[in-house]
């Protein structure tokens, strides 16, 4: 690339100026190519030995047959196809896994340097400095990537496939790449540094992924059918990117700018929380118009837990302040008074410092909110309607258990206060399947153990008085560690007011 138009480039965008002017060399600017090359070849020559040989008998899938069963012609087509579709699988491969390698490592040795931290001091905003990231870090991917496009056109074109199918496929490729870096740029701010761990996490994603379209051929999305409809499927899948993009970056402008600040603010929280539901809801709301079984209802149900408890683990995480953030909050809030402790509780509901667990226990309600009126609609007994309802109550006192244990950890003093919060949300979870696993492993013999892992599972067994017991207990134990986090900040915000009243004034 020339040095004028680096220049222009850099007037544009520093960062991706900084990132080309260090990539672009020769030497790997030529290996990449030769390995984009070499791979095509080796593609192609393992497709062309898998070509029959004309006039033999032998079963061949790329054979056009003749009434004797020979083969008389090769279906060019056929083969065309799967060269087509062996490269959709490889460059998003290529694309996602090695780019958000690549991103983890650079934005971790970024931060080691301390050069990250000179950065944010200058007036380069955060979109600017993510855009040439994502720009200029893999652009030798990209390089490769781009030498392989006229294998994959030809093919698709030879194929019959439609072009319109390989541009949404393009489409659906830039969109994931936004996606998929943005969460790995949010992974580094979070204090994450290891490239493998972002790479081996989408190949997780891309096999859970083709299992679930696999699995569920007919999956319906509002409606619209998003299993078995490319075009849709391909809609539904920018728009969630798209989405999740939105509120990714949003984390990201806000860690760029203030590395000890929450990821999310209380207000943002509020919104990400509705539209993940949105999302969500819309994938069982179709069941209602299908007359479906009470057993799949139930099933639905006990999905959206799981899919529930992971995204409030995170939102857990991704709220939570560290302890000298709430000891600031904490110093003006409760100023020490005996008897006159200041309670704002709209600080609690959208203050920008003010523990998590009330803003997370508004993102439960959202949640119920939402999925309640769904359940009400079922087409089933009113007592597993109240069955439902219980395993969602029981589900989202877990929840404001683990908000209010997490930051409780983190209010103490020692440094590896997140391994402790986190250490105590594995407990919170593995103490009890432990308990169940050993003494009931079928959720019909203790079913109230169950309340306190997997509260779907227990209820449907459950008498009333188990369920009482179940709900005094996750009172009690909410009630207790609630006081605890109350106490904890009291003494916090004491402890500095008596350290700011005890410190040398400079005259």
């Amino acid at each position: 690339m020339t040095i004028p138009l680096l220049e222009r480039m850099g007037d544009w965008n520093p960062q991706l100026s900084r990132e080309l002017k260090g990539r672009l060399k020769t030497r790997p600017v030529l290996m990449a190519s030769g390995l984009s090359l070499v791979g095509q070849a080796i593609l192609i020559f393992y497709f062309l030995v898998q070509l029959p040989i004309l006039d033999q008998s032998y079963y061949n899938q790329y054979c056009v047959r003749n009434g004797a069963k020979r083969c008389v012609a090769i279906n060019w087509e056929y083969w065309w196809g799967n060269l087509s579709h062996a490269l959709y699988w490889i460059l998003p491969i290529v694309l996602l896994m090695g780019g958000t390698y690549m991103l983890i490592s650079d934005l971790a040795k970024e931060k080691h340097r301390g050069t990250l931290d000179f950065i944010r001091l200058s007036p380069q905003s955060s979109h600017s400095f993510l855009i040439g990231k994502f720009l200029g870090v893999p652009v030798l991917i990209y390089l490769a990537v781009a030498l392989c496009l006229p294998l994959d056109l030809w093919s698709t074109i030879a194929s019959q496939a439609g072009l319109e199918w390989t541009l949404g496929f393009y489409a659906i490729q830039a969109a994931s790449c936004c996606f998929f870096y943005s969460a790995a740029s949010l992974y580094t701010f979070m204090g994450g540094s290891q490239g493998w761990i972002g790479a081996g996490a989408i190949a997780i994603y891309m096999w859970v992924f083709q299992r679930i379209l696999y699995l569920q051929p007919n999956l319906e999305w509002y409606w619209l059918p998003v299993g078995n409809n490319t075009a849709m499927q391909f809609g539904f899948l920018i728009f969630a990117y798209l989405l999740s993009t939105y509120w990714i970056w949003q984390a990201l402008h806000r860690s760029f700018h203030n590395p000890s600040a929450s990821m999310f603010s209380k207000k943002q929280s509020y919104g990400a929380t509705a539209c993940f539901e949105f999302v969500l809801f819309g994938f069982i709301v179709p069941q209602l118009t299908k007359a479906p079984s009470e057993h799949a209802l139930y099933h639905s149900v006990q999905l959206l837990t799981v899919f529930n408890l992971l995204w409030f683990l995170g939102l857990i995480a991704a709220m939570s302040h560290h302890r000298q953030v709430l000891q600031d909050w904490a110093r003006f809030s409760f100023p020490g008074k005996p008897g006159k402790q200041s309670y704002n509780q709209q600080d609690w509901i959208w203050g920008e410092k003010s523990p998590a667990p009330v803003a997370i226990a508004i993102n439960l309600a959202i949640a119920a909110a939402i999925f309640v009126p769904w359940i009400l609609l079922w087409p089933a007994p009113e007592i597993r309607k109240l069955q439902a309802i219980g395993g969602l109550i029981f589900s989202i006192s877990l929840v404001s258990i683990y908000a209010v244990l997490a930051q409780l950890m983190l209010l103490m003093k020692t440094k590896k206060r997140a391994l402790w919060a986190f250490g105590s949300i594995c407990a919170a979870i593995g103490v009890p399947l432990v308990f169940c696993i050993m003494l009931s492993p079928q959720p019909y013999k203790i079913p109230i153990l169950w309340l306190f892992y997997f509260p779907f599972a227990g209820i449907t067994s459950a008498s009333a008085a188990e369920v009482l017991l179940a709900g005094f207990a996750h009172l009690a134990i909410l009630t207790g560690v609630s006081w605890r986090l109350i106490r904890e900040l009291n003494r916090a915000g004491e402890s500095a007011t008596k350290a700011a009243i005890d410190a040398p004034r400079v005259s």
